[in-house]
């Protein structure tokens, strides 16, 4: 949905809120993270697979800011969580991209946990 153009550049609503400088950085983030509702947890033990499976995360989340899909999955969090990390998404459409592209890709080399969807 389109709101209004700066200097020539659409801005959507979402952006338009982001930007909102009553907010602060904290609720930014939680609006953020809210938006990426749709959760599935992975276990692979190889570190090299997890940075790949980071990489098919940036590709199948189309839009906003791709790093939160795969914020909190770094080498620390994955020992400490026995090798398990979880990636969010903001659409259905783009957690199944990943699921088909990561067994398409890498398959073996890890496994699904679980998924849900946060509401």
């Amino acid at each position: 949905m389109t709101v209004g153009v700066t200097d020539r550049v659409w801005m959507t609503k979402d952006l338009v809120e982001l930007m909102d400088p009553n907010q602060t950085d904290l609720h930014r983030m939680r609006r953020r993270m809210t938006t990426f509702r749709y959760r599935v947890t992975i276990r692979t033990d190889d570190l090299a697979v997890l940075c790949a499976l980071r990489g098919l995360v940036h590709c199948s989340q189309k839009e906003g800011p791709v790093n939160t899909a795969w914020g909190g999955t770094g080498e620390k969090e994955w020992r400490d969580a026995n090798h398990q990390v979880t990636f969010k998404f903001s659409r259905l459409q783009y957690r199944v991209a990943f699921l088909e592209a990561g067994g398409r890709l890498l398959p073996s080399l890890w496994s699904k946990v679980s998924q849900h969807d946060e509401s």
